[in-house]
C-alpha cells in the first residue's frame, strides 16, 4: 500500500453518542492507519461475534469512534459544514460473496480505499469527488446509479447525508490508491411516479392558462393559503428548484423562496444561495411538470381543461447507451477531452441526456445538431466540428473506443489580483485561529476562501450569503475580512 501526503481532512469523533460536536480532526492517512494495525481490534472482534442486533447497535453507538468523511464540521449537520473534504463514503451491505466483490472494487479506477465493515460482512469504499457541498448530493444519486449499472450492486442511500459518519473497522488487508480518480458526474433522477390511486387529493386548482408563470402562481398561492410544505426532503427541494429555473428562468426565485418558507428549516440566505447555484447548472432536463407532481403527491392537483379526463404519466425512455454503447463512449470520450482542455467540469459541455440524445437522433448536419435536447447555436457553433465527424463516422460494429478517463477536478486559477486578495485573507484566517486558539478551517474553509475572492462581497448582508458564513462568523470577522476586500478593489 502507498500513501502520500492528502489534502483531505475531516471531523473524528470519539463515538456516535457523542458525535455533536468534533473532538479532534483526522486525515486519510490517520483513517488508514487506525484500521490497518487494529486500534479498534478488540472491539470489532466482539462486535463481529455479537448475535443479537440491539447489542451490536449499541457496541457500535457506544465504542467505535467515527469519522464525518465528507468534511469538517463545527457541528454534525450539513448546516455546519466547514469545508468539503471532497471525499464520499460508500457502503455495501449483506455481502454473500465478499471476496469477489471487494476484488471487484478495488479494481474499479474511482475506489480510493476500500476496507471490511465492522460488522464484517460489508464493504465501506471512500470515493473522491468535487468538494461542494452544492453538487454532493447529486454526485452520490450519480454514484449509486454507476455502482448498480455497472456491478448490479445496491449501495446503503443513507450515505447521500453529507454529515453522515463512518463508523471505522479492523481491516489489515484495507484497500488504498492515492491515485485514484475523482468521479464528477452528476445525476438527479426522475422522481418516482406513485399510482394515481394512491394519491389522496384534497385542493383541485382549475387553471385556463398554459402559462408557466400563471400556472405556478396559481399553485404558490394555494400552497400558500393552506401552509403546505411541499419542499420536505432535501431531493424534492432541489428538484423543484430546478423546476422553477426551467419554467421561468431568474423569476423563479421569487416561488422558491415562497414556498421553502414553508418548511421549518427554512433559512433565506441558504435558499437564495441554492436557487443561484441550481439557475447556474441546470441543463432544463427537470420541468414543471416535476412540480406539479410533487404538489400533487402533497395533495394539491392541477387540472388543466383540456386534461380533465385524462391521467398524467411520465414516460421513462430506454437508455441508449444499452444500444449503441461503442457510439456513446465515444461521445463521452470526446466531451472529457474537451472538459480536460478548458478545465470545466465534463456537464458544462454536454449532460448526459445530451449524450444520450446525440446516440437516439445520430444527427449528421448542423441543423439536426440544433434539434437536440441541450443544444443552443453557442454550443452548436462551439461543439458541432467535434461531435458531428464521430457521430457521421460511426461504425456500429466498432469495439476498438477505450472508455473515457474521468475527469479531474481542477481548484480554481486566480488572477493576480485575485490572488493577491486570496493569500490576504487567508493570511488573515491564520492570525485569526492563532489568536483564538482555532484551527484555521474553524475560521473559514478553502471553498468559502474562494467564494469570497470570486464574489467580492461588499456589505455584511453579501458576506452571509457565502456559503460557510454565519451570523455568529459577521459579528466575529465581517467587518475585518470586508476592509481587506475593500482595500483590493481600489
Amino acid at each position: 500500500m502507498q500513501l502520500i501526503n492528502t489534502e483531505h481532512t475531516f471531523s473524528f469523533y470519539n463515538n456516535l453518542m457523542s458525535a455533536k460536536a468534533p473532538d479532534n480532526e483526522f486525515d486519510i492517512n490517520q483513517l488508514i492507519e487506525v484500521i490497518r494495525y487494529g486500534y479498534i481490534k478488540n472491539d470489532i472482534k466482539i462486535l463481529r461475534c455479537l448475535d443479537n442486533k440491539h447489542e451490536r447497535s449499541r457496541l457500535k453507538e457506544s465504542k467505535l469512534p467515527c469519522v464525518t468523511l465528507s468534511g469538517t464540521f463545527e457541528k454534525r449537520n450539513k448546516h455546519h459544514l466547514q469545508e468539503h473534504s471532497g471525499l464520499i463514503q460508500i457502503d455495501i451491505d449483506d455481502l454473500e460473496e465478499y471476496d469477489s466483490i471487494f476484488n471487484t472494487l478495488i479494481s474499479d479506477e474511482f475506489t480510493f480505499v476500500a476496507f471490511k465493515s465492522p460488522s464484517g460482512n460489508g464493504i465501506k469504499l471512500i470515493v473522491k469527488i468535487n468538494p461542494s457541498i452544492d453538487t454532493h448530493l447529486e454526485q452520490f444519486l450519480a454514484l449509486q446509479k454507476y455502482y448498480l449499472d455497472e456491478y448490479n450492486i445496491e449501495i446503503d442511500g443513507a450515505c447521500k447525508d453529507i454529515a453522515r459518519c463512518m463508523l471505522l473497522s479492523y481491516d489489515p488487508n484495507i484497500y488504498c490508491n492515492p491515485f485514484s480518480d475523482v468521479y464528477a458526474e452528476l445525476y438527479m433522477p426522475e422522481i418516482k411516479v406513485v399510482p394515481e390511486k394512491h394519491h389522496n387529493v384534497n385542493f383541485k386548482i382549475d387553471v385556463n392558462s398554459n402559462n408557466d408563470k400563471d400556472i405556478i402562481e396559481n399553485l404558490t398561492v394555494e400552497i400558500e393559503r393552506n401552509n403546505i410544505d411541499i419542499t420536505d426532503g432535501y431531493e424534492n427541494w432541489i428538484r423543484i428548484g430546478f423546476s422553477l429555473a426551467t419554467a421561468l428562468g431568474e423569476n423563479g426565485r421569487d416561488y422558491f423562496h415562497r414556498l421553502s418558507r414553508l418548511n421549518s428549516g427554512y433559512r433565506a440566505h441558504d435558499c437564495d444561495r441554492q436557487f443561484t447555484n441550481l439557475h447556474t447548472r441546470n441543463n432544463g432536463s427537470i420541468t414543471l411538470g416535476t412540480l406539479i407532481y410533487i404538489a400533487r403527491l402533497n395533495g394539491i392537483a392541477v387540472i388543466f381543461p383540456s386534461q380533465k379526463d385524462k391521467k398524467t404519466t411520465l414516460s421513462i425512455s430506454n437508455h441508449p447507451e444499452s444500444h449503441k454503447p461503442n457510439l456513446y463512449e465515444a461521445l463521452k470520450s470526446k466531451r472529457l477531452e474537451l472538459a480536460n482542455k478548458t478545465k470545466s467540469p465534463a456537464y458544462t459541455i454536454f449532460t448526459n441526456k445530451t449524450l444520450d440524445d446525440l446516440v437516439e437522433k445520430m444527427p449528421k448536419t448542423e441543423i439536426e445538431f440544433l434539434s437536440i435536447y441541450g443544444i443552443s447555436q453557442k454550443r452548436c457553433d462551439a461543439y458541432a466540428k467535434d461531435f458531428l465527424p464521430i457521430l457521421i463516422n460511426f461504425n456500429g460494429n466498432d469495439s476498438s473506443i477505450e472508455k473515457p478517463i474521468a475527469q479531474k477536478y481542477v481548484i480554481p486559477k486566480l488572477k493576480n489580483q485575485d490572488e493577491r486578495l486570496f493569500q490576504e485573507l487567508r493570511e488573515f484566517r491564520l492570525n485569526h485561529a492563532l489568536d483564538n486558539g482555532l484551527k484555521a478551517f474553524h475560521v473559514f474553509g478553502n471553498t468559502t476562501l474562494y467564494e469570497i475572492v470570486e464574489s467580492k462581497p461588499t456589505t455584511r448582508t453579501e458576506l452571509l450569503r457565502v456559503n460557510g458564513i454565519g451570523e455568529r462568523r459577521i459579528e466575529q470577522i465581517g467587518d475585518a475580512v470586508l476592509g481587506i476586500i475593500m482595500k483590493h478593489a481600489s
